[in-house]
C-alpha cells in the first residue's frame, strides 16, 4: 500500500527480494554488524559478560531465512528489510515505535537511509514516516504547513 493502493501482485515485495539478492554483500554485512551490536546489548541486559557467539552456519541459516521471508507473501519482515526497502524506493524511512514491546526490545524504530546509493542526488529527500505498534506499520502523514516536524539534528540515525 506504499502508493495508496493495495499491491496485489507483489511488485514491492518482488523488488525487495531482487535488491536483497543483487546487493547481498552490502546488506548482509550491514545486517551482521547490527545483529552483533544488538547481541552485545542483549548480553548486558541479561547480565552476561559476553554476547552469545553464533557459528558461521548459524549466520548463513539466519540470512537464508531473511531472504526467504522477503520472497514470501505475508511473511514477517525484519529491520534489515526496511533498510533494503529504503534502497528500493531510494527514500529515507523513519519508523516511530516504542522502545519495548511485550517485554522485549522493539528494534524497528529509527531512521533507515539508502546509504548504498553512489549518487544521493538520485534519492528522494522527503522521508516516508511510519508508526510501528503491535507488529503492524501505520503510515504517518504530516500536514505541509508543519513540515519539517523536527530539526534535522534531532533525528537519531541508524
Amino acid at each position: 500500500a506504499l502508493w495508496g493502493i493495495q499491491d496485489r501482485v507483489g511488485t514491492l515485495r518482488n523488488a525487495l527480494l531482487e535488491m536483497t539478492k543483487r546487493q547481498e554483500h552490502l546488506f548482509k554485512k550491514c545486517w551482521k554488524e547490527q545483529e552483533l551490536e544488538w547481541d552485545k546489548e542483549d548480553a548486558q541486559l541479561m547480565g552476561c559478560k559476553e554476547a552469545i557467539e553464533r557459528s558461521p552456519e548459524d549466520w548463513e541459516k539466519e540470512w537464508a531465512d531473511l531472504v526467504q521471508r522477503a520472497a514470501t507473501d505475508y511473511a514477517y519482515l525484519a529491520q534489515i528489510h526496511l533498510f533494503i526497502l529504503a534502497h528500493v524506493i531510494r527514500r529515507p524511512i523513519i519508523v516511530f515505535a516504542p522502545t519495548e514491546q511485550q517485554h522485549s526490545p522493539c528494534r524497528f524504530r529509527g531512521v533507515y537511509l539508502p546509504v548504498g546509493w553512489q549518487d544521493p542526488d538520485n534519492c528522494e529527500k522527503a522521508p516516508i514516516m511510519l508508526a510501528y505498534e503491535s507488529s503492524h506499520f501505520v503510515p504517518l502523514v504530516c500536514h505541509l504547513s508543519a513540515w519539517p516536524p523536527m530539526r534535522r539534528e534531532d533525528w537519531p540515525l541508524i
